[in-house]
């Protein structure tokens, strides 16, 4: 990601329009158009420029989630977020405890379990465990984004993954690390699919190895320390929080409560097609930077005026049956960000019209096939046609990509998923949630 960002900021020429140490106070409409209000942190001086468009991309990590609990106002240690975090350094020998399970909370139980006293992970539910690495393929996991693995419904593939994890567990040696990780899926209760998964595997060595200590959800905090629901109590001298953030756009006039608000988590009926929402879905499993490039191609056609959105009352009943199969999709649904990684970029790319079309794949380009089909879900497949292409560059880069499965796996997918396969061939230039098995 950063590679390829430095090389379309060196190309395109970008950091001429790149204004540092700015600050904006308020966006506001003004006579047709959007008025920024900003702060120059450099001479101190209030400034108001006039923009035709706006571009919302302050991240779903601008305000740290701060849940309140029991007893904290007579806790007598330091109760911190992940968001300010900076490195174990500042936590040696001491006692911490952890409150979270998601990616930030697993890389931070690995790096103070080598440098506290003791380390506690407090989870409220399970979390479905992938280890960054692929030991059995030898590759990255997020090669294993790939359209034969998630084109079924989730309810499907959730089924697939436990039936994969039961075989390879018979098939396979158990250590500590696998039995941590099969803990936290199968005995604390998550469904692989049902939220966020922890996209990193380093906690559950520290667990299995004694170096930090698993506890269910706090109860409430003591003087010096905290319970938990079981009844069983800790001495810490740090509550760490790893309980997320939230999107922050309270400076735009206007602007909705939440991402889900949004047709598609760009655009916002009410303010129409001259402001735009960039980096506000975060997948389940995949990754943002290729979603919201998607999403950023798409809101240049719309202000370009070369694509056009629908009716506000035909957005607004979109995005309710959009939200209501998230809602079944996900049990442990998260309304500001989550969604399914495979349908919400073949949703904004049937929107540009850069959605590959498999048919004429098979006919000019066979070799790139598998690649599209079994190898990770990545910006480049949506090079391939539409606006925008760069199909010679794009075929390249895809060739020299691994395919995530081996035949005989793709067959297998293939063959167990027989009935849902043939949406990966479906194209659909408005495709909604009424005829989407996603």
């Amino acid at each position: 990601v950063s590679t390829q960002s430095t090389w379309d900021v060196e190309r395109f020429q970008l950091m001429q329009f790149v204004i540092p140490n700015r600050r904006v106070e308020r966006a506001f409409k003004k006579d047709g158009k959007w008025a920024v209000a900003s702060l120059d942190k450099t001479t101190n001086a209030n400034l108001e420029e006039v923009y035709d468009c706006l571009v919302v991309a302050t991240g779903t990590h601008a305000k740290p989630k701060w849940p309140q609990l029991k007893g904290q106002d007579v806790y007598k240690g330091k109760i911190e977020h992940a968001g300010y975090y900076r490195g174990a350094e500042a936590y040696k020998d001491k006692t911490v405890v952890v409150v979270g399970a998601g990616e930030t909370a697993g890389d931070i139980v690995w790096e103070l379990s080598k440098e506290c006293k003791k380390v506690i992970l407090s989870v409220r539910r399970g979390a479905f465990v992938i280890p960054r690495w692929n030991k059995q393929q030898n590759i990255p996991s997020d090669f294993d984004t790939c359209r034969v693995r998630f084109c079924p419904p989730t309810w499907v593939h959730s089924r697939l993954i436990h039936f994969a994890d039961w075989l390879s567990g018979k098939r396979q040696r158990k250590d500590a690390e696998y039995e941590v990780s099969n803990h936290f899926m199968n005995t604390l209760g998550c469904d692989p699919l049902d939220s966020f998964s922890t996209k990193t595997s380093l906690f559950t060595r520290s667990l299995a190895t004694g170096a930090a200590e698993e506890k269910p959800e706090p109860l409430e905090l003591t003087e010096n320390g905290i319970k938990f629901v079981d009844g069983t109590c800790a001495d810490v001298d740090v509550v760490l929080l790893c309980t997320g953030f939230q999107a922050n756009f309270q400076f735009l006039e206007g602007a909705p409560h939440c991402p889900s608000c949004l047709y598609n988590r760009v655009f916002s009926p009410e303010l129409g097609s001259s402001v735009a929402w960039v980096g506000f879905a975060r997948p389940s499993i995949g990754t943002i930077p290729v979603l919201s490039e998607l999403q950023a191609r798409w809101a240049a056609l719309v202000f370009k005026g070369e694509r056009r959105l629908p009716e506000p009352k035909t957005m607004l009943k979109l995005i309710n049956k959009h939200e209501t199969m998230l809602k079944r999709q996900f049990a442990h649904y998260d309304r500001l960000k989550t969604v399914n990684y495979v349908e919400s970029c073949d949703r904004v790319a049937d929107e540009i019209g850069c959605r590959p079309n498999f048919f004429s794949l098979l006919l000019t380009a066979p070799s790139l096939v598998p690649k599209v089909i079994a190898g990770p879900m990545c910006g480049f497949a949506f090079r391939l046609n539409g606006p925008g292409a760069r199909f010679d560059y794009a075929a390249e880069i895809l060739k020299a990509m691994p395919v995530s499965f081996p035949c005989t796996r793709v067959s297998f997918h293939i063959l167990t998923n027989w009935f849902f396969f043939p949406m990966l061939f479906l194209r659909n230039p408005k495709i909604s949630p009424s005829n989407t098995l996603f």
